[in-house]
């Protein structure tokens, strides 16, 4: 995992480089998206003076690979070059053609494989169109309204009734939060969640794209959750959500994305006021 985290964080970074002439890990610091702040803080880490010589020399050498490697061009040229030809995204070959190479028994014991677009596609489609007949969501995936939710954390606090206008006391606190949340609990390189903001970003396109980098901000980015159990998925699935909002004209995040590095088949340890926690 920590072999997996360098070389992956530093494709991310070297990314994200401005400057191709010049990549090292202390410039890597300040390319990491600060939509994955795991990154940041592992790179905070490989950049502090308490770092191992005997591993520094080991990423200085990776960082003189990524030096002459144009990273962006590559992406660039894999997405427009294959994408449209074969309905496989170019993104995944970073991922399983890698752990196939790294680690088969691992790929086959975790299920790591790709779902293919079409299929993906229709699944999105599907649960968008169950939205509206079936639970009366107009806007089915795009929906943006919230409800009041309350969430037990173990606190007792006094509330004012908004109807009665009393003081009452409850366990727990309310909070706001949108209706149609979306989860998938093996995201793997965002595939689904990839699909999802194209599908939405669709309906944009025609007279309301002016709204579409606000809406994404505050609307889609804070309902779309996946849980990653791998490293190198994980990384390249905020890359590719990144990728994909910047193609769209979303180009300064405010918030992280809403993708962990977990296991969905453990209890989860409630540490924040927060559905997806």
């Amino acid at each position: 995992m920590y072999a997996q985290t360098l070389v992956y964080g530093l494709f991310v970074a070297r990314y994200n480089d401005s400057t191709p002439e010049t990549f090292s890990r202390n410039e890597a610091r300040g390319l990491v998206p600060k939509t994955n702040p795991f990154l940041l803080s592992f790179f905070d880490h490989i950049v502090g003076p308490t770092f191992d010589e005997r591993l520094a020399r080991a990423v200085d050498e990776l960082c003189e690979v990524f030096r002459v490697s144009d990273v962006r061009r590559l992406v660039q040229r894999h997405i427009y070059g294959f994408k449209g030809k074969n309905n496989r995204d170019p993104i995944i070959h970073f991922y399983e053609d890698f752990l196939e190479a790294y680690d088969s028994d691992l790929r086959r014991a975790m299920g790591a494989y790709y779902t293919p677009l079409p299929v993906v596609r229709y699944m999105v489609r599907q649960v968008d169109s169950l939205l509206k007949s079936e639970f009366a969501i107009r806007k089915g995936l795009a929906d943006a309204s919230k409800i009041r939710y309350r969430i037990d954390d173990g606190q007792t606090r006094r509330y004012k009734d908004h109807l009665t206008g009393r003081r009452r006391t409850m366990r727990g606190q309310e909070i706001d939060l949108h209706r149609v949340q979306i989860l998938d609990p093996a995201v793997g390189t965002a595939t689904f969640l990839n699909e999802i903001i194209e599908f939405i970003y669709a309906g944009f396109k025609t007279g309301q794209q002016g709204r579409w980098p606000q809406y994404a901000d505050d609307h889609l980015i804070p309902r779309l959750n996946g849980f990653e159990y791998m490293m190198a998925p994980y990384t390249i699935a905020h890359l590719k959500l990144g990728m994909t909002l910047e193609e769209s004209g979303v180009e300064a995040l405010k918030r992280r994305l809403r993708v962990f590095l977990t296991n969905s088949l453990e209890e989860g340890i409630r540490h924040q006021p927060d559905l997806f926690s």
